[in-house]
């Protein structure tokens, strides 16, 4: 399901971030501008925001990629005839501006539930869960982000990739180890503060 011409989802990839950075720049440059901040610092923190974005992103979509041409060589090598192998096949063959689509607007459902999430959104989530400390709503937040951009690569890869669940999972396995150290390491912090490990 992936297009025919080959530039458009990287494209897509490239400029989505930088357009939705801008709207949020012209949304916080009032408020910031309050408290002696120019615009250009403003302009210089989230070009270097969008630059890690790409750059976490590019990983990512190089790890996926990398699955799928170790299945085509691991598959062209072995005699089996099946559906799923004639998947991988096309698949592989397939280009690194998907996965890393895939991976930009994964990374940016993650940061604007964060951006656009309110205190009231926050709370309201974790009391009906059972959690009513500030700092462990934090971590509830925090998971709520890691569930719905994995949901989305899972979803997003299938979709476009045209393959199985488990063939999905196994090729974004690296990028889920990674998340969960990341997510882990930053829950770890309100975890703290909220006194869990006291």
């Amino acid at each position: 399901m992936e297009p025919k011409n080959k530039y458009i989802l990287p494209l897509l990839g490239l400029f989505t971030p930088l357009v939705l950075y801008f709207i949020v720049g012209s949304i916080i440059a009032p408020y910031v501008t309050a408290f002696n901040v120019s615009n250009d610092i403003l302009l210089i923190i989230l070009g270097l925001c969008y630059l890690i974005l790409i750059s976490y992103s590019h990983h990512e979509g190089k790890s996926q990629n990398k699955f799928f041409k170790r299945s085509q060589k691991r598959y062209q090598e072995s005699d089996s005839n099946d559906g799923e192998r004639d998947k991988l096949l096309e698949v592989s063959s397939k280009r690194y501006g998907t996965s890393f689509f895939i991976n930009v607007y994964a990374n940016l459902i993650a940061i604007y539930i964060w951006f656009f999430s309110s205190d009231g959104m926050i709370f309201g989530l974790s009391s009906a869960v059972g959690v009513e400390n500030i700092w462990y709503s934090l971590v509830v937040l925090l998971i709520l982000m890691f569930v719905c951009s994995t949901i989305f690569r899972v979803i997003a890869s299938i979709i476009l990739f045209r393959i199985k669940i488990g063939t999905t999972l196994n090729s974004i396995k690296f990028i889920l180890l990674e998340e969960v150290i990341v997510y882990g390491i930053w829950s770890s912090i309100p975890l703290f503060y909220g006194g869990f490990f006291f």
